[in-house]
């Protein structure tokens, strides 16, 4: 990725586009860009093969939100990043095939919600926020939190037992990535 992105950068710069000073960020920038594409376009060849295109709308639609706010693991090399990305969404995609009750979904994505809530916030070093960011983020949460629930009685008042399902699974897996950040940020020393 990295030599791609400098690639893109180099021929911005030699063709006048970019300035010098602005060399690092568009750098930055297409590496963001190429790392992120690389991974929807796996998980929108997932979705099409197993006929899962709603289930991954879903699945975007909790998760970008939360773990935007809440934080999360975040790995050290983006190789393995994009594996445990991939593994985490056929995760959900893949468990939105087994059945169990509404009843029990339902309990299962508050439980969850409730682990998120606790564990939250997970900090990275790579992003240092200060405290007026974190205010924000934190109203931001909990509108997230709070939309979520409505979403989750929403479904099941709805009998969407699929979406529900999916919800779930969503939450165990941010639930999770939070907790193995937590363990990893310890690990290294980071406090929060």
């Amino acid at each position: 990725m990295e030599k791609i992105a400098e690639t893109l950068t180099n021929f911005l710069l030699e063709s006048g586009e970019i300035a010098e000073e602005d060399y690092q960020i568009y750098k930055y920038g297409f590496t963001v860009m190429l790392e992120k594409g690389i991974f929807l376009a796996l998980c929108l060849g997932f979705a099409i093969s197993l006929n899962k295109e709603i289930i991954s709308i879903l699945f975007f639609f909790i998760f970008i939100p939360l773990r935007s706010f809440a934080g999360g693991l975040h790995l050290d090399h983006y190789i393995t990043c994009l594996i445990l990305s991939v593994l985490s969404y056929l995760f959900v995609l893949l468990m939105s095939n087994i059945l169990i009750s509404p009843e029990v979904t339902i309990l299962i994505s508050v439980f969850a919600l409730m682990c998120i809530s606790l564990t939250y916030p997970v900090e990275n070093i790579n992003r240092k926020v200060d405290d007026k960011e974190k205010k924000v983020f934190e109203k931001k949460f909990c509108r997230c939190i709070i939309g979520n629930y409505f979403l989750v009685f929403l479904l099941f008042f709805l009998q969407k037992s699929l979406m529900l399902l999916t919800c779930a699974m969503t939450f165990l897996v941010i639930t999770a990535t939070m907790i193995l950040g937590k363990i990893k940020n310890k690990y290294k020393n980071i406090m929060v």
